[in-house]
């Protein structure tokens, strides 16, 4: 079974290589009919759109193939003919299209290319945004994960997004990834897993126990601190605060933000400390100092934060905050420092050992929960875009939604 040619196999006198055709997994997105059947089944995506009635570049599945036949190609390896039924938005205008352009109307697998349009149109902001990112790295890793034949996978989204070192490019890509996933609904089947956050400028996000939570994806293993309530949020400058409650008294707790797009790539961005009772005093500014001198000057004021979120009034961010505590740094008389365990001298470094991997441990965590129970308003009965955008309640994006709606998944 570990021969996975048949040259390898054959050279096995045990083996033989065996060529045959076997029944597939049926598709459960074929055969809805409506937007409301399509949207409760897992997995499905609801798409309107103009096309051409059959398009011979639709086979077409890398950049390459798609452009040695002079077709286009866009994300999610959707290639088409030169045509202008790709660019209308609304049903009437495609039906009076010269070239013969039909409406169609479909349920399909998220990801899937069943000759209809990706998110390329929605997210066409974003995509030039990171394409024209100063330093490059978030172009050239979205032509990489563009150029992937098929679904890029974890293992090809690592590869293309593993030169990304500059905090601007891993802003714009989580901008990108954030706005892909919304179109296209990712995130809506398992409301009970931690989804990532959108960070943005201005924003307050609620952290809850890592141990509370029954799916937190790349979490090895949580923590066991207790917690009554804890909110992280973000300034324009892109300074973090945290308020914590509850929590272990008289602890450091380190402040990180993890990517959504790569588990190896975070932001260290400092640390914060709770007093006898287990709490912050009050929107602590998260700070990147080494000792308790530091981070009593430095908590309160207006300046000295991590450095990992500095693009946020531009791009906004996309993953998630994890605490992880690195234990007491002091009691009411005295400091735990690289000199003593019980020092004086509170300019002295902290003792603590720093978090290597946000992966392992964490207390805390920021999260994003979808709601399965949700009551479709009118915004969700509305089948076409034209129709969602002509109500000023109503927003479109892949499919129809209320503005402000406070059972939505996406959090606006």
């Amino acid at each position: 079974n570990s021969n996975s040619n048949s040259n390898g196999c054959q050279s096995d006198a045990q083996c033989e290589w065996r060529q045959e055709c076997q029944d597939g997994p049926q598709d459960p997105c074929q055969g809805q009919g409506t937007p409301e059947s399509c949207q409760n089944t897992g997995g499905c995506r609801w798409d309107e759109f103009c096309t051409l009635p059959s398009d011979p570049c639709w086979g077409l599945h890398t950049r390459s193939e798609c452009e040695a036949a002079s077709c286009i190609f866009e994300h999610d390896s959707f290639c088409h003919s030169v045509s202008s039924c790709y660019s209308r938005q609304d049903q009437n205008g495609c039906q009076t299209d010269g070239a013969g352009c039909v409406w169609r109307s479909e349920c399909h697998s998220n990801g899937g290319n069943n000759g209809g349009p990706d998110c390329r149109g929605p997210c066409n902001d974003t995509m030039l945004a990171c394409q024209s990112e100063s330093t490059g790295q978030c172009g050239a890793a979205l032509q990489c994960m563009m150029e992937a034949s098929g679904e890029c996978n974890e293992a090809c989204r690592e590869q293309c997004v593993s030169n990304v070192t500059a905090a601007a490019a891993w802003a714009a890509l989580g901008a990108t990834s954030h706005c892909f996933n919304e179109c296209e609904g990712r995130g809506r089947d398992n409301c009970s897993e931690c989804q990532p956050v959108y960070v943005q400028a201005g924003g307050s996000y609620n952290l809850e126990r890592c141990a509370d939570l029954p799916d937190v994806p790349d979490i090895i293993a949580c923590g066991g601190d207790p917690l009554t309530s804890g909110t992280v949020s973000v300034d324009a400058s892109g300074h973090v605060r945290v308020v914590l409650s509850g929590v272990q008294p008289y602890n450091l707790y380190s402040v990180s933000f993890l990517h959504d797009l790569s588990i190896h790539n975070f932001e260290l961005l400092g640390v914060v400390g709770t007093d006898a009772t287990g709490h912050t005093s009050g929107p602590q500014l998260v700070c990147a100092v080494d000792n308790a001198a530091d981070l009593a000057s430095c908590g309160s004021g207006s300046g000295g934060s991590g450095s990992g979120l500095q693009a946020v009034a531009s791009f906004g961010w996309y993953g998630r905050f994890i605490l992880h505590s690195r234990g007491p740094f002091r009691t009411a008389s005295c400091f735990n420092t690289v000199a003593s365990l019980c020092d004086t001298d509170a300019s002295h470094a902290f003792a603590n050992p720093p978090v290597v991997n946000v992966t392992e441990l964490p207390q805390f965590i920021t999260c994003t929960h979808c709601n399965s129970t949700t009551t479709p308003g009118p915004c969700n009965q509305i089948p076409t875009q034209g129709e969602c955008n002509s109500n000023s309640q109503c927003h479109w994006n892949s499919y129809c939604y209320p503005h402000n709606d406070p059972c939505g998944w996406r959090g606006d």
